[in-house]
């Protein structure tokens, strides 16, 4: 019995603590915080040995919320028969005392304003949590845009770049009208539009309404057409709708003809790109330096120009100039003027090269520096060999392989007489300079071992061997000195 009575007393005294606790945050204000505090004990503990006392496990910072009276858990010890008695009656009690103290403070306490910090702290709070949330949605939505590399996403995803090629076909093909004089009275309408649109740059801003304008003006005048002709019209567009592969095999045709162009313009960019890049990354110091110079040079003329011409008179004349260069007159006029204007330019710096060859014959040991190009083909199974075609440059040539010269291991010193820039020496002889014949790496762009890689049939040339380079040149140079008997 003292067993049971032991465990009615335990039950007894828990409900008393739990039922203190339910109660803890009804109490009026009114009542002295001072009182209540010094009837806690709490204790100052750690995460592991959390604050306790009568059935409160709380924050250092909390405490001072805790408006209820302690309800201590008495000792344990053998109680009377009338313990379960009392036990019920504390319980009434206790429920009668907190409906009293709800209304008390229903009553009497007024709604207790939010501080203006802890409102800030919140909406700062709830600003970080919403931003976290924004970006792991961004980046789950990008990787949904981008998915890893597979053959059906593969094959989706171009069946939906051709069948969207007819724009850009439609729109590479009337920018090529346009500067090749196709239809003149358009290309002649768009030169005026454009003299406009430079002369008063405040229509820039309205550009996107007014080419939207011309192109519905076009498609009406073509649904016009369609109806007058007795043509089918095209159906009403449904939202969520895409172009899908046409099974027209003219149209299929044309979509890869433009998918196969424009890979080739962009690889012509990404080329020119790469020769621009290496020309400034001082891998040929020569090269860069040059680079530099006009890069400055030009930059201080643009600033003089700009400060003296306005911009959209540039942009004006710019313009101008791409369609008067696409002109059939320009361009007769610049394949046949150009040849002979090169040719006068020749002249005259041959002459002057000359005049500088006179000059040093008229000194002591003038320096002449000789140059010989080793041009090699690329034979399947055999590899880089001296056999060439035979209507082609030999193994061993000038600059422009159109003279054929002895390999460097079979040069021989010239004579005086073979040099009319030195007909005034009388006699002499030449002799080398150097001991033997140097390898050149910086006339252009070249591999480690010189050499120039080039196509079938000598053209677009690289430093390094890539698809379609079938032939390649390296030079080596000499110098040799005239010494006067």
């Amino acid at each position: 019995m003292a067993s049971s009575e032991v465990t009615e007393k335990l039950s007894s005294d828990l409900d008393n603590a739990f039922e203190g606790n339910r109660l803890s945050l009804s109490l009026p204000m009114s009542q002295s915080s001072d009182t209540v505090l010094d009837q806690h004990n709490f204790v100052l503990t750690s995460y592991s040995k959390p604050t306790y006392c009568c059935g409160y496990n709380t924050h250092k910072k909390c405490k001072d919320l805790v408006m209820t009276p302690c309800h201590p858990i008495e000792r344990l010890r053998p109680s009377s028969p009338t313990s379960s008695r009392s036990s019920l009656e504390r319980r009434s009690s206790v429920s009668e005392r907190s409906e009293k103290i709800e209304t008390k403070r229903s009553n009497s306490i007024p709604s207790r304003p939010q501080s203006p910090v802890k409102k800030e702290n919140s909406l700062l709070t709830e600003l970080f949590a919403e931003s976290q949330v924004q970006a792991r949605k961004l980046g789950k939505a990008f990787e949904e845009a981008n998915p890893s590399l597979s053959v059906g996403q593969f094959l989706k995803n171009n069946n939906r770049f051709v069948a969207r090629q007819a724009p850009l076909i439609w729109v590479n093909q009337a920018v090529i009208n346009l500067l090749t004089w196709k239809s003149v009275p358009h290309t002649l309408i768009f030169i005026l539009c454009y003299i406009i649109i430079c002369l008063h740059p405040i229509l820039i801003p309205i550009l996107p309404q007014l080419v939207l304008i011309y192109l519905m003006v076009k498609f009406y005048h073509y649904r016009a057409d369609n109806i007058m002709n007795g043509h089918p019209l095209p159906k009403p567009h449904i939202t969520g709708t895409a172009p899908k592969l046409s099974p027209n095999a003219q149209e299929l045709k044309e979509a890869l003809q433009n998918i196969q162009n424009t890979m080739a313009h962009v690889s012509d960019a990404y080329d020119a790109g790469y020769n621009l890049y290496r020309a400034i990354d001082w891998s040929n110091p020569e090269q860069t330096q040059e680079v530099l110079k006009i890069t400055i040079a030009s930059a201080i003329g643009t600033i003089v120009v700009v400060s003296i011409i306005p911009l959209n008179l540039i942009a004006l004349f710019a313009g101008l100039g791409i369609f008067v260069a696409n002109t059939a007159i320009f361009k007769a006029a610049s394949s046949t003027l150009a040849p002979v204007i090169v040719e006068k330019l020749g002249r005259r710096l041959d002459h002057a090269r000359k005049l500088i060859m006179e000059a040093k014959a008229k000194g002591e040991d003038p320096i002449i520096d000789i140059s010989l190009y080793e041009n090699q083909r690329w034979w399947a199974g055999v590899g880089w060999v001296s056999a060439l075609l035979q209507n082609e440059r030999k193994a061993w040539s000038d600059g422009t392989g159109t003279i054929t010269l002895p390999s460097k291991d079979n040069y021989e010193l010239p004579a005086v007489e073979d040099f009319t820039d030195l007909a005034n020496v009388k006699s002499g002889k030449f002799e080398w300079i150097d001991e033997d014949w140097e390898l050149d790496t910086k006339w252009t762009e070249t591999d480690e071992q010189g050499w120039v890689y080039t196509n079938q049939s000598w053209g677009n040339p690289k430093p390094n061997r890539i698809l379609g380079s079938f032939t390649r040149r390296r030079k080596w140079v000499r110098h040799m000195r005239l010494v006067a008997a």
